[in-house]
């Protein structure tokens, strides 16, 4: 899957309306308000994300390999891949988290990965550890 850091992901814009999105992929299998207050549309393989405001913030896909910077990177080396080429990279919760790509991911549910916008990045800073000793 192609990604534009903080611009895009396959071949949809964020900021996209999701009337847009509906009219470019059709009908959803299911949509839903998550917690977050997100409203998800469901594909089975990718899921897009809407801010209340109806403009698309987050894409959650099953994309065993990645296109970053005309670089094809799989899935088991994404991690690697992500502190190497990014300053700012860091991990919460156990995701590994690149604002430069605009991309996170758990190592453990391969092979899911989730791209979001520059101005999304401040939500993943703000994840807490969870500390079960704390």
């Amino acid at each position: 899957m192609r990604v534009i850091p903080l611009r895009q992901f396959g071949d949809v814009e964020f900021g996209s309306a999701a009337d847009a999105l509906i009219s470019l992929k059709g009908e959803p299998k299911r949509t839903r308000v998550k917690r977050s207050g997100l409203t998800e549309l469901d594909y089975g393989s990718i899921f897009y994300r809407f801010s209340q405001d109806g403009l698309l913030v987050e894409v959650t896909a099953d994309a065993p390999t990645l296109e970053l910077d005309a670089v094809l990177v799989s899935f088991n080396l994404l991690a690697n891949y992500l502190r190497e080429h990014d300053q700012s990279y860091f991990e919460r919760c156990g995701f590994s988290i690149s604002p430069r790509f605009g991309v996170a991911h758990d190592p453990d549910f391969p092979s899911w990965v989730t791209a979001f916008p520059a101005s999304s990045i401040g939500l993943w800073r703000g994840i807490h550890n969870s500390d079960a000793g704390a």
